[in-house]
């Protein structure tokens, strides 16, 4: 009795029925080979300090804000 493999080639008939679970991993694969070959290439410390730079200066005006505001709704908290 010939056992059905796995991750078998879909057949002709079943080619234009998605398969949701290939779909998934294919896009779980193709993130990690992306961020491995991004990992590998130069001045991949400094890329991504600098893109934690460009998050906090996007961020900071926003403290004249929030940090007021946190302090003004916890007062009661405080005191």
């Amino acid at each position: 009795q010939d056992e059905i493999p796995f991750c078998s080639e879909p057949s002709e008939r079943e080619k234009h029925i998605s398969d949701p679970c290939r779909e998934r991993s294919s896009a779980k694969m193709t993130k990690a080979v992306y961020y491995k070959l991004w990992a590998m290439t130069a001045h991949f410390t400094q890329r991504k300090t600098m893109g934690w730079y460009q998050v906090w200066t996007r961020f900071m005006p926003w403290c004249w804000v929030v940090v007021p505001c946190a302090g003004w709704f916890s007062f009661g908290w405080w005191s």
